[in-house]
């Protein structure tokens, strides 16, 4: 295991092309992909690539849904609810199914982190409803283990086996103490930091003033999300059948999900090779993206031919999933649901 790349100082590095905005890159997705739909499988092909996830895993699916198959050992607790509801039942629920405090909310439809938070009582998950419009909601054990990986896999159409087309480590922006300086001061010289004034404005004088040991990580949010200031790293080269062969051994009585990203924890990198240590907290469909290509050191060119060569095999999968007789709404049937999942990120963006 090469640990010079699990130097948590590493995540300091950014690159211009990561704040661009996503129609830069989903242009390129909709240039491509719209002639692939022409020449088969019509425009909603996408939809047939994981036929146990609504629209494919593209928009508008449950996130509870889609980690029902997975073994037990492998997920985190979690149940979901309807918003509003009376906090007493709530409690209830969180208590018959045996969540204790800290713990994850986030809409049980929804995407890039937006209306994740960690709450720590009771107190905390009802002034944070309040906030939230009515809809479905995922309440989710916290599980603190140090390591997110983003695993990108895809079933071979040669073997029905999963394999790991992308391996990506994510780590949660944090600073690197000095033992002098002040978590405000390290965060006024971090180049990633800058980039998300809000994240910064939400800590408290207590944090920023204090001062980590030297050579101490201090994490400051606990998502591995971009959009909470996460830096992700190529981990490709680590790629092997053995992985392959763990992921496999998690995802086998999975149904209905063949092309997608988990986003998994683990207490330490080798973990990955052991598929009883792998937790898995979420899991991604056709939206998902292959995370590596957010690495700093990836040129805009390469982040682009990445995108558009990951779409094309999920045009594969598409294609044979259509053979096997999978079928696809029709376009008329999208627009809708499109228009009101926009309208619905939207919202989530502006709070």
């Amino acid at each position: 295991m090469p640990t010079p790349f699990f130097d948590r100082r590493r995540s300091y590095q950014t690159k211009a092309a990561e704040f661009w905005p996503a129609w830069v890159l989903q242009a390129a997705l909709y240039m491509q992909g719209i002639p692939l739909g022409w020449w088969r499988g019509g425009l909603t092909w996408f939809a047939r690539v994981n036929p146990g996830m609504d629209w494919g895993g593209m928009l508008a699916y449950s996130k509870s849904d889609a980690m029902l198959s997975l073994p037990k050992v492998n997920k985190a607790a979690a149940f979901t609810f309807d918003w509003p509801i009376a906090q007493a039942v709530l409690q209830e629920q969180r208590l018959a199914v045996g969540l204790s405090w800290p713990l994850v909310l986030k809409p049980d439809q929804g995407e890039r982190g937006r209306d994740v938070y960690q709450l720590h009582n009771e107190l905390q998950l009802s002034i944070t409803l309040q906030q939230l419009p009515p809809g479905k909601y995922l309440l989710q054990e916290f599980l603190e283990l140090p390591f997110e990986f983003g695993v990108f896999v895809s079933k071979s159409l040669r073997n029905q086996q999963f394999e790991v087309l992308s391996l990506s480590w994510k780590v949660p922006l944090g600073v690197m103490g000095d033992g002098v300086s002040t978590i405000g001061e390290l965060l006024a010289q971090h180049p990633r930091a800058r980039h998300y004034p809000a994240l910064l404005a939400a800590l408290s004088a207590e944090v920023k003033n204090t001062v980590p040991a030297a050579n101490v990580w201090r994490q400051l949010h606990f998502s591995g999300n971009h959009c909470r200031g996460a830096a992700f790293f190529d981990a490709q080269e680590l790629i092997d059948q053995a992985l392959n062969d763990s992921m496999h051994h998690v995802l086998k009585e999975i149904e209905g999900f063949r092309f997608g990203r988990l986003d998994v924890l683990v207490a330490q990198p080798q973990d990955l090779w052991h598929p009883e240590a792998i937790k898995v907290i979420e899991i991604n469909g056709a939206n998902a993206e292959p995370a590596h290509i957010y690495d700093p050191k990836m040129p805009f060119w390469r982040m682009l031919a990445e995108v558009l060569r990951f779409q094309r095999l999920m045009w594969h999968q598409a294609r044979w999933m259509q053979k096997q007789g999978a079928s696809a709404p029709p376009l008329r049937q999208l627009w809708p649901v499109l228009k009101a999942y926009r309208s619905q990120m939207r919202a989530a963006a502006g709070r």
